[in-house]
């Protein structure tokens, strides 16, 4: 077969495949410029189907652009709204923050005032730990031992009146409970403080204090536990501290910071 053969044999057999797949109807092409012209028609046609697909992908991608800003504007929306709820609840939070303070400082006010005033009403108390108790021991029975301690161990001549005297808590079978002794004359409850010298140069094991509150009890015993506090007293049911550096607090109260008026004192 010549060379010219070949060539108009192949040329029938690939051209109708190029008609075919570009949808477009030519007659089998023999000159370079009917081939030219069918390229030029092939590739219009298939612009023209890739323009088809852009248009129609481009809208798919646009359709599903706008339910996403949709969805994205929902979303910027309620997170608006939840921002101010957000603020509106941190403004009422900090509202009632300042309020439960306020109360807390009133109400721990309130708790002191109360403290002191029953402070006060034990000012002509003293409480007596160590003396023996009897079974069954009534209140005019513990009044005598009570006498009978202030004339004996105290060496206390004077008559010392006495409002009442009786035990505290409920009685124990391995154990003496304290005495609390109201008197009536104040002037006699510093004569019997000052008698606890008596009591420490007979070696005996009775204390004698002030009859101080819940709260001052519970203040002295912290303090004691405070190793920059080298002693703990009271006078006139006033707190009294002596710290490690000599340093002397009269009058502590819960609100006293012990440490920072020590502190204040070493740099004095």
């Amino acid at each position: 077969m010549s060379r010219e053969e070949t060539e108009e044999v192949e040329g029938s057999e690939s051209s109708p495949s190029l008609a075919v797949s570009s949808g477009v109807a030519h007659p089998n092409p023999s000159t370079p410029g009917e081939i030219a012209q069918l390229l030029q028609d092939v590739l219009a046609k298939l612009s023209e189907r890739f323009d088809h697909m852009e248009r129609k992908l481009l809208n798919a991608i646009d359709k599903r652009l706008e339910r996403f800003e949709s969805r994205l504007y929902d979303a910027e929306r309620r997170a608006d709204v939840l921002e101010k709820e957000i603020k509106q609840v941190r403004k009422e939070n900090a509202e009632k923050d300042t309020t439960i303070r306020t109360l807390s400082r009133q109400m721990r006010e309130q708790c002191c005032e109360l403290d002191d005033k029953e402070q006060y009403q034990r000012r002509d108390n003293v409480r007596i730990v160590g003396l023996p108790e009897k079974k069954n021991e009534t209140t005019d029975e513990c009044e005598k031992v009570v006498r009978a301690f202030f004339k004996k161990d105290l060496g206390i001549d004077r008559n010392i009146e006495i409002s009442i005297a009786h035990r505290i808590g409920k009685p124990q079978n391995d154990s003496h409970r304290p005495i609390l002794c109201r008197l009536v004359k104040r002037q006699d409850k510093a004569v019997i403080l000052r008698g606890r010298k008596q009591l420490r140069e007979k070696g005996l094991k009775v204390f004698i204090s002030e009859d101080m509150t819940v709260a001052n009890q519970r203040l002295i015993r912290d303090l004691k536990q405070n190793e920059r506090v080298v002693r703990v007293w009271t006078h006139n049911c006033k707190i009294n501290v002596l710290g490690a550096n000599d340093k002397r607090l009269f009058n502590v109260t819960r609100d006293t910071d012990v440490n920072a008026l020590l502190d204040r004192h070493n740099r004095a």
